[in-house]
């Protein structure tokens, strides 16, 4: 929850020593995926507060993280 006045809302952008992301509980995060991990159209991952939805199936690779593919294999989920 933000609270109004002198205060911002930075839930979305807290991260924890592990690579945590602050993002939905419900869906995996990319932190916690291993390397070459399948995304299927439709799955949802999270990444530093933010849920994406898969658009067409790709790999996770060490080498690119969100949003380097946004738009092309996933978009942010609403």
């Amino acid at each position: 929850e933000c609270l109004v006045g002198s205060e911002m809302c930075i839930r979305d952008r807290v991260e924890d020593s592990s690579g945590g992301d602050g993002g939905d509980d419900t869906v995996p995060r990319w932190a916690d995926l291993e390397d070459g991990h399948t995304f299927n159209v439709g799955d949802r991952f999270s990444d530093y507060g933010k849920t994406y939805e898969v658009l067409r199936q790709f790999f996770k690779a060490d080498s690119y993280r969100p949003p380097a593919l946004i738009g092309d294999f996933y978009q942010l989920a609403e």
